[in-house]
């Protein structure tokens, strides 16, 4: 598990520790839901939603097991606003190369850290939506994990 440790430490002992990560909920289509840390502005979203500014990028550290073999994935990113499904523009087409500590390919039950620079556009409106993001394998599809989250996209 990846996360930030806050502590203070009295004569040696440890009184105080919190992991910073973002609460996420699973896929309808499943996948395994990973540990997620999502950061807007140098701040980490603990509760959905979690605001994000146009013109700015939110930083997601995925934090997971692979269940499986695979020698490329691919991340997926879909937004639900107003009713309407829609796909989220992404700057990556291999997500192998957002994996900061391994390398593809990735055997199963390998531990994988990926970080993902996800741009929030100028021209979003100011709008909730929910973000669906799936990282999956390139050869056949199935998901390598899959979380959801909403977003309150703000004008900055």
């Amino acid at each position: 598990m990846v996360f930030v440790k806050i502590s203070v430490v009295l004569t040696g002992l440890i009184v105080f520790t919190q992991c910073l990560k973002t609460d996420v909920s699973q896929c309808q289509n499943g996948g395994p839901v990973p540990n997620v840390t999502l950061t807007s502005n140098g701040v980490v979203c603990r509760q959905s939603p979690c605001n994000v500014y146009t013109g700015h990028a939110a930083n997601i550290l995925v934090d997971f097991i692979s269940p499986f073999y695979t020698e490329q994935m691919k991340p997926n990113l879909t937004a639900i606003a107003a009713g309407a499904v829609v796909p989220w523009p992404s700057n990556q087409k291999n997500a192998c190369d957002g994996i900061t500590n391994t390398a593809c390919p990735i055997v199963k039950g390998e531990h994988v850290i990926y970080s993902y620079k996800m741009d929030i556009l100028s021209l979003f409106p100011e709008i909730y939506a929910t973000l669906i993001f799936s990282l999956a394998n390139e050869a056949d599809g199935q998901l390598a994990t899959c979380f959801t989250v909403g977003l309150q996209i703000l004008k900055h």
